[in-house]
C-alpha cells in the first residue's frame, strides 16, 4: 500500500482528490506526480518530492533556447556537400540564442588566465569598445571547445559545441526552408558586408525558434567532423545523417571540422544547410574568421 498526499493526480483511471493519505492498492499503477514520481512493482519512488527546477543562469551565461525533439527536414539537393535532404529525428536540446560574444568569451579568458589570440583583434584581453556584444571571431575549434567546458563547469550544465544537425535545425525549422527566414532571399535579416561585423542583435531574430545570426556575420564551429579533403566530405561524414563517430571530440587534428553560417557573396552562401569543413587548429580566413555558439542536452 502506498501513500501520497498529491491531488487531482490519476492512478489507472481513478481520480486522487484527497488532501490526505489515499491508499493505493494496485502497486504496479503510476502515479503521474508531473515529475516523473511513480509507484513501480515494489519502489515508491519521490512520491513527495517536486519537480527540479533548473538554477537560475548565471550573469555570463549564453541566454539558450530549447529546440523541442522530433524530426526536420536536413540536407539539400541543391548543394552536393549537403545533399541528399532527407528527415532526420533530434531529442530536445537547447543551443545559444546568440553566438558566443565579445564580452561573454572575455570571462572566460579573465578566469582561466588564458591570453588572447591576436586574430581576435582585442586590446590585450579586452574587447574593442563599443564591440562587446559582436560575436567573437578568431577563434579555432578547440578554442571554442575550451569555452564550453570552462562554461560547464561553472554552470554545472553540460555546454558543448552543436553538432551540425542541431545548429541547421535551430536554423530552419522543421520545413525545410531554404534560408533561417524563409525561402526568399532577404538582405535585410542579416549581415553580409564582407570584412564587418555586427552586434548579435543588430538584425531581427531570423530562425523559427527565434535565434539570432544564424547566416550572415561570423561563420561557427559545430562539433561535426568533415573529413581531410577541403572540397567534399570524407564518404563516412556524408549523407544520410547519423550521429555515431562524426561528432568525435577527440578526433585527429588532421580531420577537420564542419563550420556553419558566415557571410558570402551570393544568397546560397547564406542557406541554411550549407556545410564546409576547415581545418580545427586554424581561426579562419582573415576576413571571414570563426565563431561559435553552445548548445546542451535537453533535462541535464
Amino acid at each position: 500500500m502506498a501513500q501520497t498526499d498529491q491531488q487531482g493526480q490519476t492512478v489507472e483511471g481513478h481520480q486522487i482528490n484527497a488532501g490526505g493519505d489515499v491508499n493505493v492498492d494496485q502497486i504496479g499503477d503510476r502515479i503521474d506526480t508531473g515529475g516523473g514520481d511513480y509507484v513501480g512493482r515494489d519502489q515508491i519512488i519521490n512520491i513527495y518530492g517536486e519537480r527540479e527546477q533548473e538554477k537560475p543562469p548565471l550573469s555570463f551565461e549564453p541566454d539558450t533556447i530549447l529546440i523541442p525533439g522530433g524530426p526536420f527536414l536536413m540536407g539539400d539537393d541543391e548543394d552536393p556537400p549537403a545533399a541528399p535532404r532527407h528527415q532526420v529525428e533530434l531529442p530536445a536540446y537547447y543551443i545559444g540564442r546568440f553566438p558566443v560574444t565579445n564580452e561573454e568569451y572575455a570571462q572566460f579568458l579573465w578566469d582561466t588566465g588564458a591570453v588572447a589570440p591576436k586574430e581576435l583583434l582585442w586590446d590585450g584581453n579586452r574587447p574593442p569598445a563599443g564591440q562587446e556584444r559582436h560575436p567573437v571571431t578568431g577563434v579555432t575549434w578547440y578554442d571554442a571547445l575550451a569555452y564550453c567546458r570552462w562554461l560547464a563547469g561553472q554552470t554545472g550544465r553540460p555546454y558543448t559545441l552543436p553538432d551540425e544537425a542541431q545548429w541547421e535545425k535551430a536554423a530552419r525549422g522543421t520545413d525545410g526552408r531554404r534560408h533561417p527566414w524563409g525561402d526568399q532571399w532577404d538582405p535585410s535579416r542579416c549581415n553580409v558586408q564582407p570584412g564587418t561585423l555586427t552586434a548579435v542583435d543588430q538584425f531581427p531574430a531570423q530562425s523559427p525558434y527565434d535565434c539570432y545570426d544564424l547566416v550572415g556575420n561570423a561563420r561557427e564551429w559545430t562539433a561535426t567532423l568533415w573529413g581531410t579533403s577541403p572540397r567534399e566530405p570524407d564518404s563516412r561524414y556524408r549523407y544520410p545523417w547519423s550521429p555515431g563517430s562524426r561528432n568525435d571530440l577527440n578526433a585527429p587534428q588532421t580531420t577537420w571540422r564542419i563550420f556553419r553560417g558566415g557571410r558570402g557573396s551570393t544568397p546560397d552562401k547564406h542557406r541554411c544547410a550549407t556545410r564546409r569543413g576547415h581545418p580545427p587548429d586554424d581561426c579562419g580566413p582573415r576576413n571571414n574568421r570563426h565563431g561559435f555558439r553552445v548548445a546542451r542536452p535537453a533535462g541535464g
